[in-house]
């Protein structure tokens, strides 16, 4: 049985092993051809190493077709993938202790572990570098069952019989398949076809794009079963309402995947061929000009377009909504579409006269009509004579914006119009939000985490992008993504 090696450690040391010392060769032409050609010989090797040990089976080539709930990590990607990781993981040894760049996978479990029982040592005898999650339906519900690729299956063995003995497992396709009864272990091995072979899954799957390090994927209606009523009993707690047993009703699929680039990780979120009546998808569209231009100074913005009737529905629907709205706003419900329909900007901007205090504004671009301009006229009066609220609206031009304080807010426009530089100017912005969308956000994490006096291991963090994007083609799909840009 043929078992691939721990990609990263394998990478490192054949990056070792292709070092070749001047002193081996003479200063003849012969002599210089004959290194040129086994410098080529060894890049050679390791570029088919690279490529063909990316390959080999996936975890979901072991579960059945109909697995509804499917997550994987694959630290050994094709070579692109691979070799942005290993970017990636060199920016961050300081935050882990005793960072071993030949072992990044054991540093980091032994980060994450070191209060548990568990040790790498135990565990790099015979572990291999994809792991998984499936979740099967069955007549007693979801079950959850784990796949991790292996490297040597009698050492496996060993370390199930000795830390796990109740747990069932079998082994295919260099993949132990573990669960916590004999019955699902069953029901896996004998399936007939796989989740490979689901033509809805890879179709969802080949819509994120490239290769991924990490991916999840599911069925709307599963995740009731698969979290149960502990976020029902949340929303409810905290005033929001809802019921997640109403997804039982609800089809489509959403899928999440994550990949790296040379600097910096992305993590993209879709949903697919959710039913049309499931949800209201804003309208309007964003593109990344519109943060382009507001002032240099400004720690983080995003912006919210076409989300008004929305939002004026679920205010409709959730009393708690509608009561906070009438007591700090002044308008009710039915208001909502026409103040909000416009986009909605959070802006946070330096603070000059105040360190750890940044300024925080909201911004609302209502409609221009009749109804829209009676709406921001109750909200000024009410904000104006009403004891108990806290937050003053000020107008400038099309614009309403919402506050701590008035000073605050002349301040924020203030920068806002003037003729200094602008976020556009930032190659930093332009490489982190690159797309348009219902909702674009920016932050430049190493100065707003300084404004807020936050400390940590963060210096390697540069900027945070997020884009959300509506498939107005195909209804009930959307397409997200974060990235995370660093130094």
């Amino acid at each position: 049985m043929t078992i691939e090696e721990p990609i990263i450690e394998s990478t490192f040391a054949n990056s070792q092993e292709s070092s070749i010392s001047p002193n081996r060769f003479t200063k003849g032409r012969i002599a210089v051809a004959a290194a040129a050609g086994i410098l080529l010989a060894i890049g050679g090797g390791i570029l088919a190493y690279a490529l063909f040990s990316g390959g080999g089976a996936q975890p979901e080539s072991v579960l059945p077709r109909d697995t509804t709930v499917f997550a994987k990590i694959d630290l050994n990607p094709k070579i692109g993938q691979r070799v942005n990781l290993v970017r990636l993981v060199a920016k961050f040894p300081k935050a882990l202790k005793n960072f071993n760049q030949d072992d990044p996978i054991g540093s980091v479990f032994n980060e994450v572990t070191q209060n548990s029982s568990y040790d790498w040592a135990q565990l790099k005898p015979w572990i291999g570098n994809r792991f998984a999650l499936g979740g099967i339906q069955t007549s007693n519900g979801m079950q959850m069952v784990v796949v991790v690729s292996i490297t040597n299956e009698s050492e496996m063995r060993y370390f199930m019989a000795k830390q796990f003995p109740n747990l069932k497992f079998f082994v295919a396709s260099n993949y132990a398949v573990i669960g916590d009864s004999q019955e699902t272990i069953n029901l896996v091995k004998s399936a007939p076809s796989h989740l490979s072979d689901n033509a809805t899954f890879n179709s969802d799957i080949s819509a994120l794009g490239g290769d991924q390090l990490g991916l999840a994927w599911g069925e709307v209606k599963n995740l009731d079963s698969l979290l149960g009523g502990s976020l029902d009993s949340y929303l409810s707690n905290n005033g929001v309402g809802g019921n997640l047993g109403s997804l039982r009703n609800t089809t489509g699929r959403v899928v999440l995947g994550f990949h790296a680039t040379s600097d910096s990780l992305v993590a993209t979120f879709l949903t697919r061929g959710f039913s049309a009546s499931s949800i209201d998808w804003p309208t309007g569209e964003i593109s990344a000009t519109d943060l382009q231009n507001l002032p240099a100074t400004t720690l983080a913005a995003i912006s919210l377009e076409g989300a008004g009737k929305a939002l004026s529905q679920f205010v409709a629907d959730n009393a708690y909504a509608a009561n906070v709205m009438s007591d700090m706003f002044g308008v009710q419900g039915r208001d909502i579409e026409a103040l909000l329909d416009g986009p909605i900007e959070l802006i946070v901007m330096k603070n000059n006269s105040s360190e750890g205090t940044p300024l925080v504004v909201l911004r609302l671009t209502p409609k221009k009509d009749s109804n829209s301009s009676n709406v921001v006229e109750r909200a000024l009066a009410y904000s104006k004579s009403s004891n108990s609220f806290y937050y003053p609206f000020i107008q400038d031009g099309s614009f309403l914006y919402l506050g701590a304080d008035k000073e605050s807010i002349r301040s924020v426009i203030r920068d806002i119009k003037s003729t200094g530089s602008k976020l556009g100017d930032s190659d930093l912005f332009k490489k982190t939000v690159t797309e348009s969308g219902v909702l674009v956000g920016y932050a430049n994490l190493e100065q707003l985490l300084a404004s807020f006096s936050i400390s940590g291991n963060y210096k390697p963090l540069a900027a945070l992008g997020l884009i959300v994007s509506v498939d107005k083609k195909e209804p009930g799909s959307s397409h997200s993504t974060i990235t995370v840009t660093l130094k």
